[in-house]
């Protein structure tokens, strides 16, 4: 690999990068810059190509061009941040206006850069943005073993944490599997589903209650142990409800597993004995 522009790249070489921008050359230009400093560097051409790939990868710093064809920076931000809430979003566009820099800030933007800026500068905001993020995870990680820790040694804590999940669940007609993230719809035995982390943890705490309305709220709370109003849990949720129904489901549009109830949240249809 040729020598690095940010002596502090190998810190965070390996982590998975998307670059989205509607221009072909700058586009592949800014990969392959990242894809030089040891990132694992993607493509998109436009915010619809891009929401596909965060619906079926994990990335953990998005660069965003805000004025592309078709739809706006500001809609992918919205959309990105309900699909992977912890990821980094970097704004680097050449159309700044007011009102895209208030919407980077209300929906968190890591940064707002304008174009032009030097390769060494763009990869030691990058270095800098993908640090952050994990000091960030590694501070919510170790909070929450603090929290395990004083909940198995001491006094019940008034906020519970999440208890500890069986390795398998079965509620006809399907059987989870906590340890491999694998489901199977006895219905069809033959398709093994494989399922991202998150989406095993709400499948289970649907199918630990079978039959009961989980709000949004209560699902967030145990999948990201956030306590969010059911607005903002809603947006959370949804996503991983469209795509967990997309893979248990005979007919995903007409689910006869996961059910909305209208206003309230969503149940697992089990049968009654």
């Amino acid at each position: 690999m040729s020598q690095s522009l940010n002596g502090d790249a190998g810190l965070v070489q390996g982590s998975r990068l998307l670059v989205v921008d509607d221009v072909a050359d700058i586009r592949s230009g800014l990969a392959h810059i990242l894809r030089l400093e040891g990132y694992i560097a993607e493509e998109a051409a436009s915010g619809s190509e891009a929401l596909e790939l965060l619906e079926y990868s994990a990335y953990d710093l998005m660069l965003l061009d805000m004025r592309m064809p078709g739809m706006h920076g500001v809609e992918v931000m919205t959309r990105a941040r309900e699909i992977c809430p912890d990821m980094s979003i970097i704004i680097l566009t050449g159309h700044a206006t007011l009102d895209s820099a208030i919407s980077a800030v209300r929906l968190k933007a890591d940064n707002y850069l304008l174009k032009p800026i030097s390769a060494g500068e763009l990869v030691e905001i990058i270095a800098t943005t993908l640090h952050e993020r994990a000091e960030k995870l590694k501070q919510r990680q170790l909070v929450q073993v603090a929290i395990n820790t004083l909940h198995h040694s001491g006094p019940p804590l008034l906020r519970p944490t999440r208890a500890p999940s069986p390795e398998r669940i079965k509620v006809e007609p399907l059987i989870l599997d906590l340890q491999k993230w694998t489901v199977i719809n006895e219905r069809d035995p033959n398709q093994i589903q494989e399922l991202s982390e998150t989406e095993a943890i709400l499948l289970s705490c649907l199918m630990q209650r079978p039959n009961q309305v989980l709000s949004c709220r209560e699902l967030a709370q145990t999948a990201w142990e956030r306590d969010l109003d059911e607005d903002q849990a809603q947006k959370l949720v949804r996503p991983y409800i469209f795509r967990l129904r997309h893979k248990i489901e005979i007919s995903p549009k007409y689910p006869d597993l996961i059910r909305t109830v209208r206003k309230r949240g969503y149940l697992f249809a089990a049968r009654q004995e």
